[in-house]
């Protein structure tokens, strides 16, 4: 039929043959069409190139097909939730005390960290980027002091309040103890 009656020069001559392609080579009705069947069917498309008469002989490989776009646009928050984050750290930062912290924060729903080890050379606390006058308001701090300023960085704002102050020099098995048994817990999974 193809020879007789195609008016695409290639597949005429072929006598309608196509031979194997990859996605991405057909106009999406044929490719989805083909794509889509089985070996045995066989199909009526219509394109942008007329009506394509498909018999699907054979079909190679199994693999999945996916499409996968990257999109990277950085995102700011607008005006309005940057002043009610502010607010809320503004409003945490009059009710907080040393002995209600924990329990302010919960209340406006935030989230109270503890850094478990903070050196004068710090710009991160545990994973949260940190101010430089922070980490300086923490070595200038005494245990049970809250800052009297809320700290900001690029994305978020921090009210510290400093929990502990460990002495200069060694520590002692209890300062390091919890540290350590999770790291040794963590060498020895790798171990096994």
């Amino acid at each position: 039929m193809a020879i007789q009656f195609s008016s695409d020069p290639g597949s005429k001559a072929n006598g309608g043959e196509l031979g194997t392609f990859t996605r991405g080579r057909m106009v999406p009705e044929f490719e989805k069409a083909v794509f889509e069947g089985k070996a045995g069917d066989i199909k009526v498309v219509k394109s942008q190139f007329g009506v394509h008469i498909i018999k699907i002989e054979k079909q190679i490989g199994t693999a999945k097909y996916a499409k996968v776009a990257i999109i990277d646009k950085v995102i700011n928050s607008g005006k309005e939730t940057l002043n009610n984050a502010h607010s809320k750290a503004t409003a945490f930062l009059s009710a907080a005390t040393a002995q209600n912290f924990a329990q302010e924060a919960k209340k406006l729903g935030l989230e109270a960290k503890t850094a478990s080890r903070v050196t004068a050379m710090d710009n991160v606390l545990d994973g949260t980027e940190a101010p430089r006058d922070l980490i300086k308001w923490a070595f200038e701090a005494k245990k049970g002091d809250i800052s009297d300023k809320v700290f900001e960085t690029e994305t978020s704002y921090i009210l510290a309040s400093l929990v502990n102050v460990q002495p200069k020099g060694v520590l002692s098995l209890d300062a390091v103890k919890k540290t350590s048994s999770l790291q040794l817990k963590t060498w020895l999974k790798l171990k096994s």
